[in-house]
């Protein structure tokens, strides 16, 4: 089985219109789905009629601030919240992190540290909705993360190869196709014992760096399938 998490839809609350259209076309270049509003009213108008995951929440809106906005909202549990906010104020911070917020950005936004703390909190949520024995590929950092939390880097063949693999996950892969997946100098492997060899010791790097035994397994006479739920990310 193969998920493939998609990027949560964002709204963002922010009545500095600069800011917000500024985040509005990062976060879209970025791949993400994403709208914005400038006050309170807007917000609840929209979320009748428009979907989203995560707020982005200014607490310094006019009219109903966000304080109130977080109070009321995380009571329906639907929403997933990212105070960012120039207030410095601790009471602001611990208020919004015991009223249902996920993290606490202050102003100035650094796009990077922003982005990350989409992604920890979105996945973070994702976990909690998946089954436990999740092998993650990670194709930033070109890692595998095995069940148990246990990381192991990975060469690029390595990790075409595994991509191929946990990418279709529960379906084997064909000689050809996986041979197709190490193109090598703008020829395809042609020597599948080379894909065997390195299956074999990709096999005993995973047993010996994530403790645990990698969930590959050969298909007599058509090639290799990938047997465990897997997320690529």
């Amino acid at each position: 089985m193969h998920l493939l998490i998609p990027n949560p839809i964002l709204a963002i609350v922010e009545d500095d219109d600069d800011l917000r259209d500024n985040l509005l076309d990062l976060l879209q270049l970025h791949g993400y789905q994403a709208w914005g509003v400038s006050c309170a009213e807007m917000l609840f108008r929209e979320l009748a009629v428009r979907k989203a995951d995560m707020i982005l929440l200014d607490l310094g809106l006019p009219g109903e601030n966000g304080m109130s906005v977080l109070k009321h909202l995380q009571q329906t549990r639907q929403y997933l919240f990212l105070i960012i906010t120039a207030s410095l104020d601790n009471t602001h911070k611990e208020f919004a992190l015991a009223n249902g917020a996920s993290a606490y950005l202050v102003k100035p936004i650094h796009f990077d540290k922003l982005l990350t703390s989409i992604n920890d909190v979105w996945m973070n949520q994702c976990k909690g909705e998946l089954p436990a024995a999740v092998w993650r590929l990670d194709t930033v950092g070109l890692c595998l993360i095995a069940p148990n939390s246990n990381q192991m880097s990975l060469t690029t063949h390595e990790f075409s190869l595994l991509l191929g693999l946990m990418s279709q996950s529960g379906q084997p892969l064909h000689k050809e196709e996986l041979m197709q997946l190490l193109w090598y100098q703008n020829q395809p492997w042609r020597d599948y014992h080379a894909i065997e060899v390195m299956l074999s010791r990709l096999r005993t790097k995973a047993l010996k760096q994530l403790q645990q035994a990698l969930p590959v397994q050969t298909v007599h006479a058509v090639g290799l399938i990938f047997t465990a739920t897997a997320i690529v990310k």
